[in-house]
């Protein structure tokens, strides 16, 4: 029997480790692609260290290429909402309030069941009020620095801007940590000087939630951004990345589900001159990009975008 070329490495490589290689996966290292041959023997053959155990066969090769999946892991999914039919480009000053107005109104909700919450008032209603009472509103951050030992916030609501001040050092610690568009509600207090002056930074509690838990154990893989496309694509670490996802690894053997979560591909026309920085210049080629991709993810996971 004559092997190919890249069939002996492979068998060498792994003969020289160590390892017996079982008759049944001679047929299965011959159909690999040459280019991910070695790559897929290494990987193997490195696990299988760590496990001490030295004979490839058949199972080893079809669990890698995800040929064979665990049967006994769940990965049954039910798709609760599908906002597919409500999402459009929020593109305009319109667009830009609407998705204002919607988070601002999801996140004051879950701050109405506080005590505090009753005595929210809109940023124009404080600024108009100039009242030296203690007095409450809430907004998104648009804007944080420090410097001379305070902190500086800008929140905005659909009335208007508020700047405040914070001088205490331990509500310093926690406004410091707010990421900007993050939603606050503030304590605030006219100051001397006219300026506002915070005296309590309180952020969204999160609800408690109980995660149902299948019988088994199995994970999913989260990502976003890949920008496929364009030039700062960041092809190597991902064709790395799906390089594990198809190793034995333990963990790797597990993953059943991954959700992509948005800018999957570059687009096109979105900022001045990214013409320059693509590879793809139309929106056809990324996607057909995209697709290529995607099809080396192994077939046992499941993908949603």
């Amino acid at each position: 029997m004559i092997l190919k070329k890249d069939v002996s490495y492979a068998l060498n490589y792994a003969l020289n480790k160590g390892f017996q290689i079982h008759p049944n996966a001679l047929k299965i290292l011959e159909d690999i692609d040459a280019k991910e041959l070695k790559r897929i023997i290494k990987e193997i053959v490195r696990e299988k260290t760590r496990q001490k155990r030295f004979l490839i066969d058949q199972d080893d090769l079809e669990t890698v290429l995800g040929i064979k999946e665990d049967q006994s892991i769940e990965n049954e999914h039910r798709v609760l909402f599908d906002p597919s039919s409500k999402i459009t480009s929020a593109e305009g000053v319109s667009g830009f309030n609407a998705l204002f107005s919607n988070r601002f109104s999801k996140l004051k909700r879950i701050v109405s069941n506080r005590p505090e919450a009753k005595m929210l008032k809109s940023i124009a209603s404080i600024i108009a009020a100039k009242s030296n009472n203690d007095m409450y509103v809430c907004g998104l951050v648009s804007e944080r620095s420090s410097e001379r030992n305070v902190t500086k916030l800008l929140i905005d609501d659909a009335s208007g801007s508020l700047e405040t001040i914070v001088f205490d050092k331990n509500l310093q610690k926690t406004a410091n940590q707010l990421l900007i568009d993050q939603f606050v509600m503030l304590k605030v207090r006219m100051g001397k000087n006219g300026g506002f002056i915070t005296r309590d930074v309180i952020v969204p509690d999160v609800p408690d939630h109980f995660s149902n838990r299948s019988e088994t154990e199995a994970y999913a893989v989260f990502l976003s951004d890949l920008h496929v496309g364009s030039k700062y694509f960041m092809k190597k670490e991902f064709d790395d990345f799906i390089s594990w996802l198809s190793s034995p690894d333990p963990i790797a053997r597990k993953v059943r589900f991954m959700i992509l979560g948005g800018d999957v591909v570059d687009g096109i026309g979105i900022y001045p001159n990214q013409d320059k920085e693509l590879e793809c210049p139309t929106v056809e080629e990324q996607l057909e990009k995209l697709e290529e991709i995607l099809t080396k993810i192994p077939k046992n996971i499941k993908v949603f975008i």
